[in-house]
This record gives structure tokens, C-alpha cells and sequence, in this order.
């Protein structure tokens, strides 16, 4: 089964991002997160009620880099195909909440955050720019059209 899923970059005039929880003071500092980690799961939430998918469970590879200078490597290698790759700048905004802004994107994620020794869990609910176009999605029906979802991602390292 191929992994349907999309992320693109499209050039918004204006910066909007759709924050998916609250910030606070301070998080995990950045040697917490420097390093690669290995997804155990990579689920898309329909949010209009087509379904649940785990990339993770249907055969896909991901892992997710963070480096010290805050760039990032998200790579998604489904069971039967060439790898994806995306890049961007990473940083925390508050003890919960990081921001990931894809290479050449003009709009960032918003992602929740948890830290648990070298457990990372990562939620989103998406990120849309001034015109709604999503940014995030899944081809829930195979039908070429990608409908929008949410994101859950859990790692270990």
C-alpha cells in the first residue's frame, strides 16, 4: 500500500500560522532535542470524518532530525517508494509548543509538544495560510484529493 500523504509550500504574501496549543515560559532546551529520532507512530486524523491513518502501521519509515543550529530533516519512506524529504527551521515557542517552518515556506506548524526522557510526542491540528489552502493533508478515499487532518506523531531515540 502506498502512503498518501502531502506537504506543500506554497508561497503565502502574508506569515499566518495556526498554533495548536499555548506556550509558556521555557521547554526543552535545544540538546534535549538535538538528535534523530524514529517515529512508532505517524497518524493522520480525518478531520471531516473519513478516517484514522498510521503510516508507521502500513509499512512507512519516519524519521525526524533536529539539529543544533535549528534547521530539521522530516523523511517519510513509505514501504513501496523513494523517500520524502522536507526541511525547515525548527524552534520552541514556550514549555509546550514548537514551531516548524518548511524551507521556502512562508507559514509555519504550530506543533503541541511532549518530552518524556526519549519519548517526543508531537500533535498538530494543521496550518492554513490567508487563503485556506491546506498545508497538511491525507488522501483519506484514494481519490486524488487531499482532504485536511490532523497530525499525531510519536518518536523515540
Amino acid at each position: 500500500m502506498r502512503a498518501r500523504w502531502r506537504v506543500s509550500a506554497l508561497a503565502a504574501s502574508v506569515v499566518v500560522g495556526v498554533a495548536c496549543g499555548g506556550g509558556g515560559s521555557s521547554g526543552p532546551s535545544t540538546s534535549d532535542l538535538t538528535g534523530t529520532w524514529n517515529a512508532t507512530k505517524v497518524e493522520f486524523i480525518s478531520t471531516t470524518g473519513l478516517g484514522t491513518v498510521d503510516l508507521i502501521a502500513s509499512g512507512a519509515t519516519v524519521t525526524l532530525v533536529f539539529n543544533a543550529d535549528h534547521s530539521f530533516q522530516y523523511t517519510v519512506t513509505p514501504a513501496a517508494g523513494g523517500a520524502q524529504v522536507m526541511t525547515g527551521a525548527w524552534q520552541m515557542m514556550g514549555i509546550d509548543l514548537m514551531r516548524i517552518t518548511p524551507t521556502g515556506g512562508s507559514w509555519y506548524w504550530g506543533w503541541d509538544l511532549t518530552l518524556s526522557g526519549n519519548t517526543l510526542h508531537l500533535s498538530c491540528d494543521g496550518a492554513m495560510d490567508v487563503n485556506n489552502g491546506i498545508h497538511a493533508g491525507y488522501d483519506f478515499n484514494h481519490d486524488g484529493v487531499w482532504e485536511p487532518a490532523k497530525w499525531d506523531l510519536v518518536f523515540t531515540r
